[in-house]
C-alpha cells in the first residue's frame, strides 16, 4: 500500500490520488483498485499530438474541402475527442481514418482532380504520423 507520506518521500510523479478513498494510486490506473471509483484517466503526450493533428485535419479538411469531406471532418474531430479523453474508439477512428483518407486523396491526385499538391501531402503526412501515435501508445488506451 502506498501512503500519501511514501508519495511525497519519493521522487515519483506516477501517483494521483483517488478522489474517493485518498490514496495515493498509479496514474496509469482508470479505477482505483482500493476502492473502485473511477480516475481521471492519463493521457499522455503522444496521443494529446495525435489529437492535435486529428484536429488540424478537421480544420484543412472543413475549410479547403467543405462540402465533400464534412462528414470525414466530423470523424476527425471525434476521434480528436476520443484520444483527448484516452479512449480506445478515439484508437479505432484514427486508424480507420489514417487508412481511408490518404487513400482517397491519393486517388483524387493521380486523377488530377486537385490542382494543389501540398494540402492533400499534408494532410496524408498528417494522417500517417497520427496513427504511429496511436499505434505506440495503443496500451493507454482504454
Amino acid at each position: 500500500m502506498t501512503t500519501i507520506r511514501e508519495l511525497f518521500e519519493s521522487d515519483e510523479e506516477d501517483y494521483v490520488i483517488c478522489p474517493g478513498c485518498g490514496r495515493a494510486v498509479e496514474k496509469y490506473y482508470s479505477f482505483c483498485p482500493y476502492c473502485g471509483r473511477k480516475i481521471k484517466t492519463y493521457v499522455s503526450p503522444s496521443l494529446l499530438t495525435a489529437a492535435g493533428l486529428y484536429f488540424l485535419n478537421t480544420v484543412l479538411l472543413g475549410i479547403l474541402f467543405a462540402p465533400y469531406f464534412l462528414i470525414t471532418a466530423m470523424f476527425e474531430l471525434g476521434t480528436s475527442i476520443f484520444l483527448i479523453g484516452g479512449y480506445k474508439r478515439g484508437g479505432y477512428l484514427g486508424l480507420m481514418l489514417s487508412t481511408l483518407v490518404p487513400i482517397f486523396l491519393i486517388t483524387c491526385l493521380l486523377q488530377q482532380m486537385l490542382t494543389n499538391i501540398a494540402v492533400p501531402i499534408t494532410l496524408i503526412a498528417s494522417h500517417i504520423a497520427g496513427a504511429y501515435l496511436i499505434i505506440h501508445e495503443w496500451d493507454s488506451l482504454t
